[in-house]
């Protein structure tokens, strides 16, 4: 079987949703079909990966990763249709996110299966940082209601939920697949005594990292030896840095862009785990933490509450309230009894949400499409 997949950025130069992509193309080849990605080509220097069975259309766009996204669709139609019809697919699978290539659901005449990892609505205004990527995303979320008959896979309980009102879901198939992770790549470490607080997050206005800052500044007062660190990138990389020299913060690293293996050796040596974030469509990372064995402190939103149970494994607080995230990080550092118990059932969630199996479950919706 021929699959194309139409995806908004090179799928093998990202995490979160790339990373996801990237894996279930993968996983097709292995299952013996071939895979042909249409997308921008890379923004960065990295080559494609020679995989067996599956190959590229790149569209050239520009380097910057908003506006390559941008020239997508500003570019892309002009070169779908001499892709479809030298590639002759058997069914397209588009990744929407954070909206559709509508081409990909109007030119030729196979199955279109869509792959949601995130529905925004009208929370892309705070989520999303670039005023063109925040209309956009509302727009293009609405016009799922003319893909009638179609096949939908969300990532998440959650994204099925805030999907299906979207959808006519007497003709749409809609099928939830949570991913996962391979648990058992993350070295699974509790320390006896925590030193270390860490987030691992793209430094954008979704993930509220200035609230962990603000909520860092009370936990200092309580604590001598205990470091925060913050790592990844992003559009508000400066304003955070200044933001903590505001703060008067003392211990608190900002140590940029991580490699894979950097961010695994920093989850298995901290204690605890915290994500502010506005929203997820399932959120990934956290899992990785648990995984790690980090007690992790989460905002009580979509994506994570899926499988974060308040005071089980793991904690869960109000979205934007740095207070409320200082009293949790607080308590779990002063009760290390408590700690330990939610990183042991946070390890015992990461080993339910296997990647393996989501890859498996996709590969079936794939074959039973057409």
């Amino acid at each position: 079987m021929n699959v194309l997949i139409v995806n908004k950025r090179a799928p093998f130069e990202g995490r979160g949703a790339e990373q996801v992509i990237w894996e279930i193309g993968k996983r097709f080849a292995q299952a013996g079909h071939q895979v042909r990605f249409f997308c921008p080509d890379p923004t960065s220097d990295a080559e494609p990966p020679d995989f067996d069975g599956i190959d590229f259309s790149f569209v050239a766009t520009a380097d910057d990763p908003t506006r390559s996204m941008i020239e997508l669709f500003a570019r892309g139609p002009r070169h779908y249709p001499g892709v479809y019809r030298s590639f002759e697919p058997d069914v397209v699978y588009d990744n929407p996110s954070p909206f559709p290539f509508h081409l990909a659901h109007f030119y030729g005449s196979v199955p279109v299966i869509s792959k949601v990892h995130a529905v925004y609505r009208r929370l892309a205004f705070d989520c999303k940082d670039h005023p063109l990527v925040q209309v956009g995303t509302v727009i293009g979320e609405e016009t799922y209601r003319l893909f009638s008959g179609e096949t939908f896979v969300t990532n998440s309980a959650s994204t099925a939920e805030r999907l299906e009102p979207l959808l006519d879901t007497d003709s749409n198939r809609l099928i939830e697949n949570p991913i996962g992770i391979d648990a058992d790549e993350f070295e699974y470490h509790v320390p006896d005594e925590p030193t270390e607080v860490v987030t691992v997050s793209k430094l954008s206005p979704r993930k509220r990292v200035g609230d962990l800052l603000r909520a860092w500044r009370h936990v200092e007062r309580q604590t001598e030896t205990v470091s925060l660190t913050v790592a990844g990138s992003g559009p508000l990389e400066d304003e955070l840095h200044e933001l903590a020299g505001d703060l008067g913060l003392d211990r608190v690293n900002f140590p940029g862009y991580v490699s894979e293996s950097h961010k695994k050796g920093l989850l298995r040596d901290a204690s605890i785990y915290v994500t502010p974030t506005i929203y997820e469509g399932f959120g990934i990372s956290p899992l990785e933490a648990m995984a790690s064995g980090c007690a992790v402190v989460s905002s009580d939103t979509w994506g994570v509450k899926d499988y974060i149970e308040d005071g089980v494994n793991g904690r869960l607080v109000p979205t934007r309230s740095p207070h409320q995230v200082a009293t949790a990080v607080t308590d779990l550092l002063e009760n290390d009894e408590r700690r330990c118990s939610v990183a042991e059932h946070g390890r015992a969630t990461a080993k339910v949400y296997s990647m393996d199996k989501s890859l498996d479950r996709e590969v079936t919706v794939l074959e039973n499409s057409v």
